[in-house]
């Protein structure tokens, strides 16, 4: 019976391998999905490249955009005065 139990150790190790292949694969899904949950409508992109924007200029938009509303938020919540348009604190 060695020509069985050989057969059964491959067939166990190759079941490791694709199992470990996967995993791989789903990570890298995951991560192109997250990638592509980012992007901009194409339209977006198309105007951008028409105005002279990269796509890197949009998100770095968008980030200061979304610190600045929690900046805010958290101002309001503290009830200190909410920061001016030109990012200096009004004096109390």
């Amino acid at each position: 019976m060695p020509i069985f139990k050989s057969s059964l150790e491959e067939f166990e190790q190759r079941s490791r391998d694709l199992k470990a292949q996967l995993d791989s694969s789903q990570q890298l899904l995951a991560a192109s999905e997250k990638q592509l949950s980012v992007r901009p409508p194409p339209e977006v992109v198309i105007e951008m490249f028409k105005e002279g924007q990269n796509y890197k200029d949009l998100l770095i938009d968008e980030t200061v955009s979304i610190m600045k509303t929690f900046s805010l938020k958290e101002s309001e919540d503290d009830g200190n005065e909410a920061q001016s348009d030109d990012g200096l604190e009004k004096d109390e």
